[in-house]
């Protein structure tokens, strides 16, 4: 079971037409002002018209799995999936696919047989992509697409004996790039940096605080706004972490925040200012990153998107009944009915992946939606929706058995999220 559940925290879920419907990340391309919402049941992407279309999950999934993909887009309109799980995937050799109009999915060249564990867009150019691996045996590689995911070759940075876990671009235009790696049996982890877009990185070790046998995970979360050399990571065991900052390249850390229990998702506003998920969906701020305090406002939540002036959440649904809000002065929170403004699925010919597995699939979910089709567990909306003590927080903890597979499936969600991409966070 623990390591069933193990598998669950990283990248798995219930994630399903038919799940519980609860709102998981915000994605949002660089330099557009179009969102992504990643959702339990399907990934929402917002139109020019304001209004929503669905994308099924099992368009890129076997029609029995429990993985909810992870989705990113470029600020072209190129989405890129990929999954934690390569035996769940709609081709079990392939972790990736890519869409360029929401209607065929499919997988790109030259990742054939690689799970790949993170993947980004360049913010600055979006034809260029960089993808990172974590098989289980054989070396780990670094990824390059130059085509906007549509073809890969090996980058210079390979590892042996290690996973890579998470990839991140600062968001401004000096090449600042961090990635981070870990050998769980040892309990040794490293942080790659590169001030040149990726041609060449430097290396150092990063000091693993043991957690008495559980596995220590090491996430870039975010990478400063401003200065190449700022970064802040996760480090930790399930509903232990501690957050911490380097301002040198990664040469050395300090801890500067511990919520006691998981750091989520995070992002930095356009002033410097940090923000936080943490468990129980609390949402944390700090100005200067320094101090930290929780924003009271703000509503329960499990993923983060900071653009400009608006800090973009994925809200509950269970206990908010909206999967979205947003706020322009970090104090106020506006909800935001995103499916409410679902138009279905897009316009596709019949031959194609979202015609054939989506479009039978959407009046399942209308009726959810309308509240006709009742998919939620009764017990799912008690206070566990929103869990803060440890003995509620059960995932990968050894207390997760729950008889009650929509109770588990929300405790995944709510708990053994992980980010990884501020946009994309772990599953």
């Amino acid at each position: 079971m623990f390591m069933l559940l193990s598998t669950l925290c990283h990248g798995l879920a219930f994630g399903h037409t038919g799940a519980v419907m609860d709102s998981i990340d915000v994605v949002q391309p660089p330099g557009s002002s179009r969102l992504g919402i990643e959702t339990s049941v399907g990934y929402i992407r917002q139109q020019e018209s304001g209004f929503f279309e669905w994308n099924c999950h099992e368009a890129v999934t076997q029609t029995d799995a429990l993985i909810t993909p992870r989705y990113t887009e470029s600020s072209d309109g190129i989405i890129l999936v990929t999954l934690g799980d390569m035996s769940q995937a709609r081709h079990p050799e392939e972790s990736m696919y890519r869409s360029v109009d929401s209607c065929n999915w499919m997988p790109p060249s030259g990742l054939t047989g690689q799970q790949v564990s993170d993947v980004e867009f360049n913010p600055n150019d979006a034809s260029t992509a960089l993808a990172i691996t974590a098989n289980e045996s054989g070396p780990n590689f670094l990824f390059r697409s130059t085509d906007a995911g549509l073809t890969w070759t090996q980058a210079s940075l390979e590892v042996h004996n290690r996973i890579f876990r998470t990839i991140q671009y600062a968001p401004g235009p000096d090449g600042s790039i961090w990635i981070s790696a870990v050998r769980y049996d040892t309990e040794e982890a490293w942080i790659y940096h590169s001030v040149d877009g990726g041609l060449t990185w430097v290396e150092n070790a990063l000091e693993v605080q043991s957690a008495g046998g559980l596995d220590v995970f090491v996430d870039v979360l975010i990478a400063d706004n401003a200065d190449i050399d700022t970064a802040w990571v996760v480090m930790g065991p399930w509903l232990d972490d501690r957050l911490l900052q380097t301002t040198d390249g990664g040469q050395t850390f300090a801890e500067v925040y511990t919520p006691g229990g998981d750091i989520i998702d995070g992002g930095q506003d356009d002033e410097g200012g940090l923000w936080l998920v943490t468990t129980g969906n609390k949402v944390i701020y700090s100005e200067t990153g320094e101090f930290f305090f929780r924003v009271d406002t703000a509503p329960p939540s499990l993923g983060i998107e900071v653009s400009g002036e608006h800090v973009w959440l994925a809200t509950r649904i269970p206990s908010e009944g909206s999967a979205l809000s947003m706020s322009s002065d970090g104090v106020s929170f506006e909800s935001i009915d995103a499916f409410d403004m679902l138009d279905g699925p897009p316009d596709c010919i019949a031959e194609t992946h979202s015609a054939a597995l989506c479009d039978p699939l959407w009046a399942e979910l209308r009726d959810s939606i309308a509240g006709t089709l009742d998919t939620a567990d009764p017990v799912a909306e008690e206070p566990t929706a929103s869990p803060d003590s440890a003995h509620q927080q059960g995932c990968c903890t050894g207390d997760a058995k729950r008889a009650n597979v929509g109770l588990l499936a929300l405790m995944i969600l709510a708990l053994c999220r992980r980010a990884h991409h501020p946009s994309q966070g772990l599953t």
